[in-house]
């Protein structure tokens, strides 16, 4: 009897340790490598089908590590919940809608996060297989979290809500330690030129520069009309 009981009491030593080793592998496991693209934001859609049949969308992707997630609305079709993955540069994605329809769509993202190409879709209802593009919508629009830091030492952080319409930039900024501005500016390949119009006839100017790739980050210098205090300024897209 006191055998049995020693080889039991083993035995689930020997499983547990198993299991703590196991848990202990797969928390320090090396997760996935990270290609660097980044989708979120919103895109344009279009898509034809075999049958000769087009839709045109707008996709809001919400991406986190390989994980994706978002929202689909068509001019022609029903809204639907976007899910999925991407591994490298290869997106693998279902579209769910109403009444158990599902879309699936597959394409491959350019290097620099502006276009997904090469794409193919087909549904889980009907025959009628197409192919599809997607476009990254300008760069600027939507809003952006910043940090200023002037030559005084003295620190600004905020946030600017841009809108862009080919090359003309406009918007509003947002300051934790200083009033509200109107943005105006243009942005012409990677250069951001801007000013941003306070109230009493000030004036900050703002020239940056895109970072290569798919960053979404924007940094450059700042002078102002008035005082000599001039800065440096980061942006990045605000979650």
């Amino acid at each position: 009897m006191r055998t049995k009981s020693l080889a039991a009491f083993l035995l689930l030593c020997f499983v547990a340790a198993g299991v703590w080793r196991g848990e202990g592998l797969a928390a320090n496991a090396t997760p996935e490598s990270d290609s660097g693209l980044r989708l979120n934001g919103k895109w344009t859609i279009q898509q034809k089908n075999s049958s000769g049949v087009t839709y045109r969308g707008a996709w809001v992707i919400t991406q986190r590590g390989s994980e994706i997630s978002g929202t689909a609305e068509w001019e022609n079709h029903l809204q639907g919940r976007i899910q999925g993955t991407l591994k490298g540069n290869g997106l693998d994605l279902t579209i769910f809608y109403p009444n158990d329809l599902k879309g699936f769509y597959k394409g491959s993202v350019t290097q620099d996060c502006a276009r997904i190409i090469r794409g193919t879709t087909t549904a889980n209802q009907g025959n009628d297989p197409g192919t599809w593009v997607g476009d990254r919508h300008p760069a600027l629009t939507g809003k952006w979290t910043i940090q200023q830091k002037n030559s005084s030492g003295f620190t600004y952080r905020g946030a600017w809500v841009i809108t862009q319409r080919g090359s003309e930039i406009s918007g509003a900024a947002e300051w934790e330690n200083h009033m509200r501005g109107r943005i105006q500016g243009t942005l012409e390949g990677n250069n951001l030129d801007l000013t941003i119009f306070y109230a009493d006839d000030l004036k900050g100017f703002y020239q940056g520069t895109f970072a290569p790739g798919c960053t979404q980050t924007v940094s450059g210098t700042t002078t102002a009309n008035r005082g000599n205090d001039p800065g440096t300024w980061r942006a990045e897209v605000a979650e």
